[in-house]
């Protein structure tokens, strides 16, 4: 039964890396050295591009990039964006490691965006988080004075 695991996870953790081209290395399982080869994830890092202070309603789009530990773009992945802790927005990077999101300010403060990258094969996952101000000038917002 044990040889019968073993060769499963080598069979698998082989393809896997033959497919996405890792480093291989050796790992114990229970307590034995079995040769058995893992993938060594690369660390990835998240950018997050925002002004630092927007004073008018007009939407625009805040940009970032993921990248592995060699600053090579991660394509393909997805990523989770916060806004302010509300509903998350998934995104998935370009071919160049890119994402998007759409931002409308509606209203005045401080927004907190946070990005997730959980992790993928190949990849650990990473986080980061920035904030900037919107501050809009109260007429400009279309609120009702009384």
């Amino acid at each position: 039964m044990k040889y019968r695991k073993t060769i499963g996870i080598l069979v698998v953790l082989i393809a896997l890396g033959m497919t996405i081209g890792s480093t291989v290395a050796g790992t114990f399982i229970n307590g034995e050295n079995n040769n058995v080869p893992f993938i060594n994830p690369k660390s990835t890092q998240i950018t997050i591009d925002v002004p630092e202070l927007v004073k008018d309603k007009n939407p625009f789009y805040i940009i970032g990039k993921l990248t592995d530990e060699e600053g090579d773009a991660v394509a393909n992945a997805t990523l989770i964006v916060c806004i302010n802790d509300k509903i998350p927005r998934i995104v998935t990077t370009d071919d160049f490691g890119q994402y998007t999101v759409y931002f409308a300010p509606r209203e005045n403060g401080i927004v907190n965006v946070t990005v997730t990258f959980s992790s993928a094969i190949g990849y650990k996952g990473s986080s980061n988080s920035t904030s900037f101000l919107v501050d809009i000038p109260v007429d400009d917002l279309g609120i009702v004075k009384c």
